[in-house]
């Protein structure tokens, strides 16, 4: 009877190209799930300005206002119970509040603008990677900067302040003005 033995170095050299299909495998998924989140990632280290906390900025285009954005955030049942309503208008809102809704940006009325080319709209506070919501209501991924409006370069809607737009299940995060990174310089234009 004869026997058939495989050489030896066969099974081992398998072994790596599997390994390393499924390496190549997974990487790509990865890049395909999350592709947006590094371009995104991408375009703030290689295309935009970096500041430092306290830098002061520059608008792109001074005498054009930047509309600015504020944070939001989903609704809690908290929330709910801090509001003056009633007991039935308590729950109604608990029950309609989406368990799935992301802390995003919206865009306000407020917007900055500078008279001179070389006076300062903002100073830099921090950059975040984070969610901001269009007028369809999508989400998507932007580069945004966390500013303290100069004095004198922020200006307000009157209408916005008595009506201000929330989409629904949602509530203001906190008081901090956002503008995307691609409106700032850091020295003024003409100087």
């Amino acid at each position: 009877m004869q026997t058939f033995t495989e050489p030896k170095g066969k099974p081992r050299k398998n072994k790596r190209w599997l390994l390393a299909l499924t390496c190549i495998i997974l990487l790509s998924g990865i890049v395909y799930f999350n592709f947006h989140r590094l371009w995104v990632t991408y375009n703030y280290l290689f295309k935009i300005e970096h500041f430092k906390p306290g830098d002061k900025l520059y608008l792109v285009y001074p005498k054009r206002g930047f509309t600015l954005m504020r944070l939001v955030r989903p609704l809690t049942e908290t929330d709910v119970d801090k509001m003056q309503a009633s007991d039935e208008d308590k729950a109604l809102l608990k029950a309609q509040i989406d368990p799935y809704l992301k802390p995003c940006l919206i865009l306000t009325n407020d917007y900055l603008t500078t008279d001179a080319k070389n006076h300062y709209a903002a100073t830099f506070i921090s950059h975040d990677i984070m969610y901001m919501m269009d007028m369809d209501k999508k989400l998507a991924l932007t580069n945004a900067f966390t500013i303290k409006p100069a004095e004198g370069s922020l200006n307000h809607d009157s209408y916005e302040l008595a009506n201000p737009y929330l989409p629904k299940g949602y509530t203001y995060a906190n008081n901090i003005y956002y503008l995307p990174a691609t409106s700032f310089l850091a020295t003024p234009l003409n100087k």
